[in-house]
């Protein structure tokens, strides 16, 4: 009866078809099968923290598209390893020093980062010596002109920055900074001046704040109203410094309780550093992160070159909408996400061509009408793309094959012809997208079998050229043809790790990046499929009748 099934589902199935599968058969499945295979289950949450309100669309990931990592991301990721007393990454730091330095050269902006070289002492003696000296002749340049023409930004980084700074300057900088915010007349301007203040008494009197740097803040600042902090972390953390300071902090338990819930799940250097500080004010942070975050840094090192990963935000992109949508309303079963179901959400006619197709998956796994310029959008693909190759047009075909298109004869040799020479060339990318074109639009399985055994004579999957995009669609081939997806392989592949209750997977874009989520969820179902025991008749009907729409 499993290999009845089986070959039944390998025939009916596309790429799309491979989806409306996984939906059933989800849904099919017992409780307890449910409990025995969770890998995926921890992206739930994941997803539900990108999918921010019904207006945008917000995603999120650690990207590893920049090489060279990224200055403040390191920064904060450093700052929280000091905070929780964990190991450092020395290669990180050392990194992040030298270039450190040699981005202030151009931008002195930078300076805010310095704090962490000088306190942790991080470069060469020498280096260290000649840039303290510096240091201090900018910084007493500074202070040293009228007040009104000092620069609060060199005033607050430079004095944050220099070791050992004078009670004498300290003061100083303090009366530089309060005379900057009492004549100030722009709010916002005001308030990062305050916590500007705010940062140096913290960092020079151990958290123990001084009444006239409160009594300024209350006069300036909406103390009563938290939801002017809420959205930003680092504001978040300083309103309740100051509610602490005035005994007040118990009042907003539940903002303590919601961070705890959540922090787990946060990606953002930066908010993680400052979500830790919020936790400080009423936890024993040590004693309940610190092994997390020793995991989750030990997960994230194993990919890192010098500096730590980019964190991008990403807002409403169209693919990562789809793929987060297909996951939360037909996997996890929760809520459909509402923005995709109003009217102009895909720019059809401004579309890209992987944007065209996946837009079109969502429209057929819904059942909705296909718009008319959807269509023309195609056509006008098709007619700009004709010189090129098959393969080269990948989605355009997938699309046309989502819409009932089917590939003519002259068309099936052509594409043919591309992958034996791409076979024989032993592109990866190329070999294994036009086999998977030729077994959408062919039944000829043994063909494509002795096919595929030549791509898995010569591919490396480790190579670099190798992405995770193009590993899926191989799995998918195989599953296709009835070969068994070995779970290890797909875990070792998109490094899956789970610390908690947060679990991460690596794809061609960087950590938890919503794409590798995707694929990873999709293949794990389909490794469960193929190890389901039997499958019953009306199962198989139900089955087919889904993969025949």
């Amino acid at each position: 009866m499993k290999e009845r099934s089986k070959r039944i589902v390998s025939i009916m199935l596309s790429y799309i078809l491979v989806i409306s599968l996984l939906i059933v058969l989800f849904s099919l499945l017992s409780p307890m099968e449910k409990r025995e295979h969770i890998h995926y289950q921890n992206f739930n949450k994941t997803l539900s923290l990108f999918n921010k309100n019904n207006e945008t669309f917000v995603s999120e990931r650690l990207d590893r598209t920049v090489e060279e990592g990224d200055i403040v991301s390191t920064y904060y990721t450093l700052m929280t390893q000091r905070l929780l007393n964990i190991n450092v990454n020395i290669s990180m730091e050392n990194a992040f020093g030298n270039q450190l330095i040699e981005m202030i050269k151009n931008n002195p902006s930078y300076n805010y980062f310095l704090d962490y070289v000088t306190q942790y002492n991080v470069l060469e003696v020498d280096t260290d010596h000649k840039l303290m000296s510096e240091l201090t002749q900018s910084y007493l340049e500074e202070s040293n002109k009228k007040v009104q023409q000092s620069n609060p930004y060199l005033i607050y980084t430079l004095s944050k920055s220099i070791r050992d700074l004078s009670q004498e300057d300290k003061i100083k900088a303090k009366d530089t900074l309060r005379y900057f915010i009492i004549n100030e007349t722009d709010p916002e301007t005001r308030r990062n001046l305050i916590f500007w203040l705010l940062d140096v008494e913290i960092k020079w009197t151990n958290n123990n704040i001084n009444q006239d740097t409160v009594d300024l803040a209350m006069k300036y600042l909406n103390l009563s109203d938290v939801n002017e902090y809420a959205e930003n972390n680092r504001e978040l953390y300083y309103f309740l410094v100051l509610q602490k300071k005035m005994s007040k902090h118990t009042e907003y338990l539940d903002i303590f309780d919601n961070i705890a819930l959540n922090i787990e799940n946060t990606l953002n250097p930066e908010d993680i550093y400052f979500k830790l500080k919020i936790l400080s004010l009423n936890t024993n942070i040590q004693a309940n992160y610190k092994q997390f975050y020793e995991d989750f840094y030990d997960s994230v090192d194993q990919q890192k070159d010098n500096l730590y990963p980019r964190y991008v935000i990403e807002n409403s992109n169209v693919v990562d909408m789809i793929m987060s949508e297909i996951l939360t309303k037909h996997v996890f079963k929760n809520n459909a996400f509402e923005i995709l179901n109003k009217d102009g959400i895909i720019n059809w006619e401004n579309s890209s061509r992987t944007e065209l197709y996946y837009g079109l998956l969502y429209l057929q796994l819904n059942k909705m009408i296909i718009p008319e310029n959807a269509k023309k959008k195609l056509d006008r693909y098709m007619k700009e793309d004709e010189n090129e190759s098959i393969t080269s047009n990948y989605y355009i075909y997938k699309s046309l094959q989502l819409l009932g298109h089917s590939m003519s004869t002259e068309k099936l040799s052509e594409l043919k012809l591309e992958m034996e020479e791409y076979i024989k060339s032993k592109d990866p990318w190329y070999a294994i997208h036009a086999l998977d074109l030729w077994l959408t639009f062919t039944n000829d399985y043994q063909d494509a079998e002795k096919l595929l055994k030549n791509i898995l004579s010569w591919i490396d999957t480790k190579e670099s050229v190798f992405d995770s995009e193009t590993f899926f669609i191989l799995q998918l081939i195989k599953f296709k043809l009835n070969i068994d997806l070995i779970q290890v392989d797909i875990d070792d592949y998109y490094q899956f790790t789970t610390i908690k209750n947060l679990s991460m997977v690596t794809g061609k874009r960087g950590e938890m990046d919503i794409h590798a989520i995707y694929q990873y969820t999709v293949l794990d179902i389909l490794v469960m499929i193929q190890n389901k025991d039997n499958m019953t008749d009306e199962e198989i009907i139900l089955i087919n009748t889904l993969t025949s729409s």
